[in-house]
């Protein structure tokens, strides 16, 4: 007897390959998107990196960036880099940019300021370590400096300290330096509730301080309502002395409770050193739907996931002796 070999007929081998171009022309675009959406996020996150520590790096050496390796590590300089030029007004603008091949309608979502716009190379200085030509360049994300620190769109809004406009909600006394620093004139219980919209509900708080010593602490309200007493109803950012802690609370009234999911032990920081002053503290706090996140100079040290407060303005707070002058204040 013939022995036969049964194998796929014509219908069923076209059949086959239809389901997998089927299955082909489904899975390849949100394959790719995924791709981009990953680079996007990618890109995005290493340019708002790059940016945070220009900053950070100015306020902390109180000087410029002139090499990439000063501000983050393990960048690829094939892919992004750092320049910078100082303008006819004497304030210096730095651009962090890539040329990453990032979708930047993605890259948008993410980081609104990010533009796609080539600068000219003359004027620049490319900072080492880093991309030496604007050519190719996919997005960049621009700082402007000033001596006095931070402007333009990546600032925020700098909250005013003149002392009929400051406060609309205060606890005991403030003094209003010439400079537009602000400072607690007691040595008890002092609070602040800045002039602002208290139906605001997202937004990031950069607050520059400058704690001398002294027991107690000091914080920063957010999404803060109803007045500065035992009508308050807030999130705090805290700087604990006493405890050591950097953490969030939920105020209500002269009532606080914790309500972190992480929190930092400052004396742990740098090394074990506690913060020797007179100390610089550079904070950045973000709002953000039920999470808040903090940094201080620079590191995370903070985070918390609550519900109870939807929107409200920011205030300054300081009890015991503790002696602080809060700098600057902006809202972005």
């Amino acid at each position: 007897m013939s022995k036969f070999n049964k194998g796929f007929s014509l219908i069923e081998l076209l059949i086959t390959l239809a389901i997998i171009a089927a299955i082909v022309a489904v899975v390849t675009p949100l394959a790719l998107n995924a791709i981009r959406s990953a680079k996007a996020t990618k890109a995005s996150a290493n340019l708002k990196s790059i940016s945070n520590s220009i900053y950070n790096y100015f306020y902390v050496e109180n000087e410029l960036p002139t090499d990439v390796t000063y501000l983050v590590r393990d960048l690829n300089e094939e892919t992004y880099g750092v320049a910078y030029k100082e303008n006819e007004d004497g304030t210096y603008e730095y651009v962090a940019f890539t040329s990453d091949n990032a979708d930047l309608s993605k890259m948008h979502e993410l980081l609104p300021n990010v533009s796609s716009t080539v600068p000219e190379d003359e004027g620049y200085t490319f900072l080492s370590n880093g991309r030496d030509t604007f050519e190719n360049m996919v997005a960049k994300y621009v700082l402007t400096f000033s001596e006095n620190g931070l402007v333009g769109p990546g600032a925020g809004n700098l909250i005013k300290s003149t002392e009929s406009e400051t406060f609309a909600f205060v606890l005991s006394d403030w003094l209003f330096e010439e400079d537009g620093s602000i400072m607690p004139n007691s040595s008890s219980q002092v609070r602040g509730i800045f002039n602002g919209d208290e139906t605001a509900e997202n937004y990031k708080v950069v607050v520059d301080a400058y704690y001398y010593g002294g027991n107690g602490g000091y914080g920063i309200y957010v999404r803060s309502t109803g007045g500065a007493s035992s009508d308050l109803k807030a999130y705090c950012f805290q700087v604990d002395v006493n405890k050591t802690d950097l953490l969030f609370k939920k105020s209500v009234g002269f009532s606080d409770s914790d309500i972190s999911s992480f929190k930092t032990d400052f004396s742990k920081l740098d090394g074990g050193q506690l913060p020797i002053y007179p100390e610089k503290h550079h904070i950045e706090i973000t709002v953000d739907g039920n999470h808040l996140i903090a940094y201080f100079n620079g590191e995370k040290v903070a985070e918390a996931y609550d519900e109870t407060y939807q929107q409200g303005w920011v205030g300054l707070r300081k009890w015991g002796s503790t002696q602080v002058v809060f700098e600057s204040v902006s809202v972005n």
